[in-house]
């Protein structure tokens, strides 16, 4: 992302972040489709997000009633090699996206 930076501008770089994460989301959903585990992703992914809500109300609120729910939350990480999806994958596949809905004309004032 850097050297994509280097040579273009950061309206391209903020394009290709967002492209990235599309890519990056339906690399996850494919893949949990095929290996299995899909409704775990999804319930992990629900719990994070708790997890980060009730971060953030504790953080605000500095009130340690909160601090019992949110251990309920915390997500287990333990099975980190058979989740694993390389993201430099869904990076190349948001720049080259963008680079070719550029190109084509369906987004423009990206490059110079």
């Amino acid at each position: 992302m850097a050297a994509i930076g280097a040579i273009s501008n950061w309206r391209v770089v903020i394009a290709i972040t967002f492209a990235a994460a599309i890519n990056g989301a339906i690399l996850v959903f494919v893949a949990r489709i095929a290996r299995g585990g899909l409704m775990r992703t999804f319930k992990r992914t629900g719990r994070l997000l708790v997890f980060g809500f009730l971060s953030m109300i504790m953080i605000a609120s500095s009130s340690l009633l909160l601090s019992s729910k949110r251990e309920q939350y915390r997500v287990d990480t333990s099975d980190k090699k058979r989740d694993y999806i390389p993201y430099a994958l869904a990076i190349a596949l948001g720049t080259v996206t963008i680079v070719v809905l550029s190109r084509t004309g369906f987004i423009t004032g990206l490059f110079f």
